[in-house]
């Protein structure tokens, strides 16, 4: 990222006007087939910009394209999480559900999921990804306590 234009509007503290010149800048990078350079923008971008969702599923796709699975499957996990912050409980489950389409595997993408399901009182859903994940994760504790609370939640909850 040009040195000058960062200091102009840091010093300024401008971080959201600088964050959509550098996710600019990167535009142009892609346009002309750099997509490496404009993924790398776009990271300066998010530091400038932190959990701005555009930025984020721009960065997502250019990892997908260039084939960083890890990284994307990283960033999807931090919108997912923006989300969830948010309480925007029906776009985090589709992020995570998108993610997992990538990364199968993804332990804390299915725990957030479950979550998600038992605080929107859909019980049977996030029973099935707890059993689903405790399978993919036989070691871990986390899975299976998750799936027992769930159940005292529901017995609870009817009797």
């Amino acid at each position: 990222m040009p040195g000058s234009v960062r200091f102009i509007y840091l010093s300024s503290k401008q971080l959201r006007d600088a964050g959509a010149t550098v996710q600019r800048i990167s535009q142009i990078y892609a346009e002309v087939g750099d997509i490496e350079e404009a993924l790398t923008s776009l990271r300066h971008a998010l530091e400038l910009v932190p959990n701005d969702v555009d930025i984020l599923c721009q960065i997502i796709g250019f990892c997908q394209q260039v084939g960083m699975k890890k990284d994307a499957a990283q960033y999807q996990m931090a919108l997912a999480r923006h989300y969830f912050d948010d309480h925007q409980f029906s776009e985090a489950a589709t992020t995570l559900q998108q993610l997992l389409t990538f990364d199968a595997k993804n332990y804390e993408a299915y725990d957030l999921l479950g979550q998600i399901y038992q605080l929107e009182g859909d019980f049977e859903q996030a029973s099935e990804v707890y059993r689903h994940l405790a399978r993919l994760h036989i070691d871990s504790s986390i899975a299976w306590n998750r799936k027992a609370a769930l159940q005292e939640s529901r017995m609870m909850k009817t009797g």
